[in-house]
């Protein structure tokens, strides 16, 4: 049973990202922008962490990996 309501949650969660860039993509609003890159940061740890350790710090990696997904949102 507890699997299903993570299945549910994790639904759910897709489909208030998807709102989200629908109402982004409308209005360009700073505060659904700021929510996105807040619902995506663990892509960019996904990605440091994927990275790391081949000479350049973790740090670094996740920084960079950030400013990529806020100026993919940007361009969306």
């Amino acid at each position: 049973m507890a699997n299903k309501s993570k299945e549910d949650r994790e639904l759910q969660e897709k489909i208030d990202i998807k709102k989200l860039f629908k109402i982004y993509g409308d209005t360009k609003d700073k505060e659904t922008r700021d929510q996105l890159i807040e619902k995506n940061l663990y892509i960019a740890e996904i990605l440091a962490k994927k990275y790391a350790n081949r000479g350049i710090e973790y740090d670094d990696i996740y920084q960079v990996a950030c400013i990529g997904l806020i100026y993919a949102i940007d361009r969306y």
